[in-house]
């Protein structure tokens, strides 16, 4: 079994962070149909879970570097 490299746990770090972010995002946005415009904390989910979708693919992108 060979050793695992930083750019191999950045790569599933990436995966990870963005498969989570998009999993956070579809229940934000449900969450967020759902209690209609004025649900302020499903906005809020939503936003950050965008934002966890952005840091996963930038976390991806340094593992291939």
């Amino acid at each position: 079994m060979s050793p695992v490299t930083d750019q191999q746990r950045a790569r599933r770090a990436g995966i990870a962070a963005f498969c989570l972010g998009l999993l956070c995002f579809a229940g934000g946005l449900s969450s967020l149909i759902v209690n209609g415009v004025n649900g302020l904390n499903s906005m809020n989910v939503t936003l950050g879970a965008l934002d966890m979708v952005v840091c996963g693919v930038i976390i991806f992108n340094a593992g291939h570097r």
